[in-house]
């Protein structure tokens, strides 16, 4: 656990990059399932900033901006998630009265 915050350990600096990698795989698991290219070219982009942050987090990157992005990108891809989710419900139509077949 790390005790002064000024100076992360490195065992810190691969939790978050741990983190940044994985958010990586969410924002990169997005751009495949919209169907805009531009949402998609943009989803990739932040994957790819995302886990080149999260290799240079490892080496000499700037601790506390890493975990800004960390925290950024986790309330962002949430975000994108539950549109997707909604956009997804409202073109559905409702299953109301139907009979099953």
């Amino acid at each position: 656990m790390n005790t002064t915050p000024a100076t992360p350990l490195d065992i810190d600096r691969v939790a978050l990059s741990h983190e940044l990698l994985t958010l990586a795989e969410r924002f990169e698991l997005e751009a495949t399932l919209w169907r805009d290219r531009d949402c998609r070219a943009q989803l990739q982009h932040n994957a790819n900033l995302l886990a080149t942050i999260g290799r240079a987090v490892l080496t000499d990157a700037d601790y506390d901006k890493a975990l800004a992005f960390a925290d950024v990108a986790t309330t962002a891809v949430r975000n994108i998630e539950g549109t997707r989710r909604f956009l997804h419900v409202v073109a559905t139509p409702p299953r109301v009265g139907r009979r099953e077949p």
